[in-house]
């Protein structure tokens, strides 16, 4: 079993009470408690926008489009496993909303958190789907071009990543590991290789979340235990 310090390490917060899970997961053959879940699953988290013109459909159940994300932090960055559901898996060449992939929303104004117009402190990161059956380096884009790590691989039905979003290339996040309360939400982007979006969904926010970040969910930073003993690389 994991040692006991890294039982309890990001807590949700949020206006919806949402229950928080330990989780045991299995990350590249390593053990790790991941105390937060976030499940995309529900029709209601479909952003309605967004859908194939041809078919005028967006969303065809859990296989179609869905998604885990487990997350934990250390002193040093946050970690996010995602594993979602996919039948067609298919990356954008260059942009990476027109694909398969995820976005991650993070917003660190301490003073000024909820506002809805984006200013420094405020982050939209995108990953694109991993093309290869093995774990590789992902391509990804985003607010500041910061060097985030991350990879993932294609498997049946959908894909993993593994992301590490360190503090020190976000000082507005890391001045709130201790209990403060921060921005969050994650999208998932799918395209059936039409070339094009064809259906999104949101964890808390709506398809306006790049512009708006008063729509984002919540978490809090709980203090973290020491750094993982062992890195998820």
């Amino acid at each position: 079993m994991p040692e006991k310090e890294f039982e309890i390490s990001l807590r949700i917060d949020k206006p919806v009470e949402i229950p928080c899970h330990k989780i045991e997961a299995d990350v590249d053959s390593k053990k790790y408690i991941f105390s937060a879940l976030f499940k995309i699953d529900k029709k209601s988290q479909v952003v309605p926008e967004i859908y194939d013109p041809k078919t005028g459909v967006n969303w065809e159940g859990l296989d179609d489009l869905s998604a885990e994300v487990k997350a934990l932090l250390d002193d040093k960055a946050l970690y996010l496993w995602v594993e979602v559901k996919d039948n067609v898996v298919k990356a954008h060449a260059t942009i990476p909303w027109d694909g398969d992939g995820i976005e991650i929303f993070l917003d660190g104004r301490k003073e000024r958190l909820g506002e809805k117009v984006y200013t420094p402190g405020v982050y939209q990161l995108f990953f694109f789907a991993p093309e290869k059956e093995e774990w590789s380096e992902l391509r990804w884009d985003g607010t500041g071009k910061k060097k985030i790590m991350a990879k993932g691989k294609k498997v049946e039905g959908g894909y993993y990543m593994e992301i590490v979003i360190p503090w020190e290339l976000f000082p507005e996040l890391r001045d709130l590991i201790g209990g403060e309360v921060m921005g969050f939400d994650i999208a998932v982007d799918d395209t059936d290789g039409e070339g094009y979006r064809t259906a999104q969904m949101v964890w808390h926010g709506t398809g306006k979340n790049h512009a708006d970040a008063s729509l984002f969910g919540r978490i809090r930073l709980a203090p973290p235990p020491p750094r993982l003993k062992k890195s998820l690389w």
